[in-house]
């Protein structure tokens, strides 16, 4: 019954949805002094700064320019690590794949974006960020659209809660007609989706060792009372955590 569904799903989305592989990835996302206090970049001056999931780079670069005393960008794609080092020339801003030993309870900050819906072990990597950051450091953390959001699929959500709708081996089998890494499950494609709600994530924060500072879910567009309706799960757009090592 499960196969026969899976195919009849599949074909549908086969006959009535293309995926452009050369599509750029959308920049459409606030700047960093946006995101998160207005007087962020006053916070990062002076500071031991470090970018996790920095991707292409820009934060991590942002960060430097605004005075940051290191600003260091972690990315476990290696091409992108060499070319952020290769384009980015500033002295107090270098790229890594992972976190040295010297590095280790020295940061003064952390920041994370779009990345924890993404992290296939996050209680691995809120480990990490821990051991990171001295005492009375500080994590900010934004992330978003969780998967209950009607987009919460990323590339899989052809319309709201495709995700949810078909089964992962439909979905799969769709995606592997323009992808050949043999992808089978959602956290095995380029990036990866954890598949955690919300109230998992708090969970993974609450038995991190942090403290949560704040704790903020924004609706979609604004719209409070789509929260107080359906519940944060399904209208949560963004994310935003502030964590400290006590």
């Amino acid at each position: 019954m499960y196969d026969m569904l899976t195919n009849i799903q599949f074909s549908f989305l086969k006959t009535f949805y293309h995926l452009d592989t050369n599509a750029p990835a959308s920049e459409n996302r606030l700047s960093l002094d946006k995101i998160f206090v207005d007087n962020f970049p006053q916070k990062v001056f002076g500071k031991f700064v470090v970018d996790f999931g920095c991707g292409l780079g820009g934060d991590t670069k942002t960060m430097a320019e605004w005075g940051a005393k290191l600003s260091l960008g972690l990315e476990i794609r290696e091409e992108l690590v060499k070319t952020n080092s290769e384009n980015i020339k500033l002295s107090n801003c270098v790229f890594a794949t992972t976190l040295s030993a010297e590095f280790k309870q020295k940061a003064d900050l952390i920041i994370s974006i779009d990345a924890f819906e993404h992290f296939s072990h996050p209680a691995d990597m809120l480990k990490i960020m821990y051991d990171c950051l001295h005492p009375g450091g500080e994590a900010f953390i934004s992330f978003g659209p969780t998967w209950y959001h009607p987009f919460g699929g990323h590339l899989f959500a052809v319309f709201p809660w495709a995700h949810l709708i078909f089964t992962e081996k439909a979905l799969l089998r769709w995606r592997n007609q323009f992808y050949n890494d043999g992808a089978t499950k959602f956290n095995e494609v380029a990036g990866g989706l954890n598949q955690l709600s919300i109230a998992e994530f708090v969970e993974l924060f609450n038995k991190s060792g942090f403290v949560i500072q704040d704790l903020n879910c924004k609706p979609i567009r604004g719209q409070r009372w789509l929260q107080k309706i359906l519940g944060r799960e399904f209208t949560t757009s963004m994310v935003l955590v502030r964590l400290k090592k006590p």
